[in-house]
This record gives structure tokens, C-alpha cells and sequence, in this order.
């Protein structure tokens, strides 16, 4: 009606009298349109279409809707059941984080920095994981460890070429936020206590917000491995690499500029130990951090066989190794060229200084230090 009397600058009510004279009853036929309508509401309601789908293909109010289908006695569905109807997700694992195994724990660490729930609302119950568009198969392994045929969707959030892939579900939303989550957990996340000893937790955070680099890849001088979060998410990380390993340099977090968020960084020796600690023997992880996880070992190996370690002698300079680090190191050392015995050794031992490994160990530092053995 209202096309035809824009096309013709006719009054609605004149258009309305002529097509009653010539036998038309427009009235009932908008009736009947929009009768067919509300039996396409019932339609794609039960195929588990959301409401602003339905608004958008039929044209209708949310309120025209909701009263419909309150009228003929159809059950209003939260959005996570009509999810679940909408990708028929009868397989859901809804249990997954019910009981924290090293796959679960190491999920929950990439929810903890790379997800997303939403809030408590009949509307909510969302959770979503997003990544670089390029870890796309990381969300694939996600996917297939929670059992779900929810689409991974690329989307560009604040322009950056991302992918993700979300999930509505009462139970898992009830999960995460009984282990601490929250749609804030940018600014208020804590891990839980359940996690904060899970080195699978701590992998999974490092490769949702931290990260892994190797020495010979290009710009870095040395091993760097990093995470960054909330202070007390990083506090943690601090707290679990002290309890697990010996490291020499005492860490605190430290601020970013300009985020409400803090990061902590271990270079060296100390980087190569946390990074061989979290990955491995490690069944789940970001391919390409796993990959760096690799060239570390490798450059390390290469360091042992090429003596990429120099060593000062110096008659007055204190041992900076225990005991025990300083025999098992002398021993690689010595082996390399037969010498094994403890005597000369344990003489050396009180007269070298573990310098660093910054410079390669060169055939003539090598004979210097043989020779002063003999």
C-alpha cells in the first residue's frame, strides 16, 4: 500500500475504495501476510534462529515476536539452548572443565587470555575464543575438543584480521566463572588455585598473551620468553617458575605502557629452562611457540657441541655455579676431549667463572683451558 501510494500520489484511503470496487480486499490480504509471517516466526524459532535473525528476515518487533510466541504456548529458549538447536550440538562436551586434566588446564590458559564469556543474563552464556586469523587451526583443535560444529568466524576486531569461534552453553558459562571468569578478566582475573600450579595453565596462557623466542631468530640476542596480564595473573606465573625451577634473578611484575596490565620477561638460561618446563613432552600447544620451543632445543644442543660457552680463569674469582652445576658442566666439558679425571676437575673447579654464553667458545679458549688442567 504504502509503494503504491508513493508511486502514484494517491491517498491510501482512495487506493483502499478502488481496490474494494475492483473486487480486492486488501485488508485480508495483509492479514494473511502477516499470518504467514508469525508461522515463519514458529518456524525458524524452533530451527533455533535468534530473535534479532527473525527481526531482521520477517521484519518484525522483538515484541510482536516474543507475544506470539507467548501466545500459542511456545517455551522462550535462552540464547545458549537456541545455540545448541541452531548447530544441533547434542555431542557438546558441557563437561570439559568440570575436572581439570592437563588438556583442560591447558584450554582454560588460552580461555584465561584469549577468551571471552559473556555476562549473566538470559541472553548470555557465551563463550568464545579468538585468535589471530593466522592460528586458525589452533581454534580448529579447540573445537574439536569441546565436540562442537559451532562455524569459526573471521571477524576484524579494532581492524586486526582475527578468527573465533563461540559457544552457548549454561553449563560450561557456570564452569568458568566457578573457576574465577568473568566478562572483565581483562582488569580483575585471578587464577585459580586449582590452576596455579598447572604448568599445562601456564602454557596455555603463554600462548594466548605471552610469547617464545629463540637466539638466532632475527633481532634477539638471546632466548626471551614473556606473559602478559593482570598483576595478580602474572604475580602467579612469577610465584609457580620460582617454586618449580632455581632461578637466579628474583622477577616482579612489571607495568605495560599504557594498559591497565603488567608483564614479566626471562631471557637466557632462564628463559630456555620456563620454556622447556611448559612444553615439554607436552600433548597440546600453539604449533608455532612449539616450533620456537624446538629451535631452542636445538640451538642448545648445538651450544654443548660447539662449547658455545666461555669460560674465564681468573685466581680470584668466586665460583658462580653450585657445586653440582659446576661438576656436571665440567664433566660435558671434559668429555669432549677425554679428560675425566675428578682430581683435575675438582682443582679447576676453584679457579673458573661462568661467564655466560653471549660469545662461542673458540679452539683456542678451549686448549687454554685444557692445558691449564694438565
Amino acid at each position: 500500500m504504502t509503494e503504491i501510494e508513493s508511486a502514484t500520489g494517491t491517498h491510501r484511503n482512495t487506493i483502499r475504495r478502488q481496490l474494494i470496487a475492483s473486487g480486492i480486499d486488501i485488508d485480508k490480504d495483509v492479514a494473511e501476510s502477516y499470518q504467514k509471517k508469525l508461522e515463519q516466526v514458529v518456524k525458524l524459532y524452533q530451527d533455533g534462529k535468534s530473535q534479532l535473525y527473525i527481526e531482521q528476515t520477517l521484519n518484525l518487533t522483538r515484541k510482536t515476536i516474543r507475544e506470539y510466541l507467548k501466545s500459542i504456548e511456545i517455551k522462550y529458549k535462552t540464547k545458549s539452548e537456541q545455540w545448541l538447536i541452531r548447530y544441533r550440538n547434542t555431542d557438546l562436551r558441557e563437561d570439559a572443565f568440570e575436572i581439570i586434566t592437563p588438556e583442560s588446564a591447558y584450554w582454560l590458559g588460552m580461555l584465561y587470555t584469549d577468551g571471552h564469556i559473556g555476562g549473566e543474563t538470559a541472553r548470555g552464556y557465551n563463550i568464545e575464543l579468538s585468535l589471530q586469523r593466522g592460528d586458525r587451526d589452533h581454534i580448529q583443535k579447540f573445537k574439536d575438543y569441546m565436540k562442537t560444529n559451532s562455524p569459526i568466524e573471521d571477524h576484524k576486531p579494532a581492524g586486526r584480521l582475527a578468527s573465533r569461534v563461540r559457544i552457548g552453553s549454561e553449563r560450561i558459562h557456570k564452569s568458568l566463572k566457578a573457576l574465577g571468569f568473568t566478562n572483565e578478566k581483562s582488569y580483575d582475573a585471578i587464577p585459580h588455585e586449582s590452576l596455579q600450579n598447572s604448568r599445562d595453565f601456564w602454557r596455555g596462557c603463554i600462548d594466548g598473551d605471552g610469547g617464545v623466542y629463540c637466539k638466532d631468530m632475527i633481532s634477539y640476542k638471546t632466548h626471551q620468553l614473556y606473559l602478559c596480564g593482570t598483576i595478580d595473573t602474572v604475580g602467579d606465573f612469577i610465584t609457580f617458575c620460582e617454586q618449580e625451577l632455581e632461578l637466579k634473578n628474583k622477577k616482579s611484575p612489571t607495568k605495560c605502557t599504557g594498559k591497565c596490565l603488567y608483564e614479566v620477561s626471562y631471557y637466557g638460561q632462564e628463559a630456555s629452562k620456563i620454556t622447556d618446563l611448559l612444553y615439554k613432552d607436552a600433548t597440546t600447544f600453539l604449533d608455532r611457540k612449539y616450533e620456537t620451543y624446538q629451535k631452542i632445543l636445538t640451538f642448545e644442543s648445538k651450544s654443548i657441541d660447539n662449547f658455545n660457552i666461555r669460560i674465564l680463569l681468573k685466581d680470584d674469582t668466586e665460583i658462580k655455579l653450585s657445586g653440582t652445576e659446576l661438576k656436571e658442566l665440567l664433566i660435558e666439558v671434559f668429555y669432549k676431549t677425554g679428560t675425566t679425571n675428578f682430581t683435575e676437575l675438582n682443582e679447576l673447579s676453584k679457579r673458573i667463572f661462568i661467564f655466560g654464553q653471549y660469545d662461542n667458545w673458540t679452539d683456542e679458549d678451549y686448549e687454554e683451558i685444557y692445558n691449564y688442567s694438565l
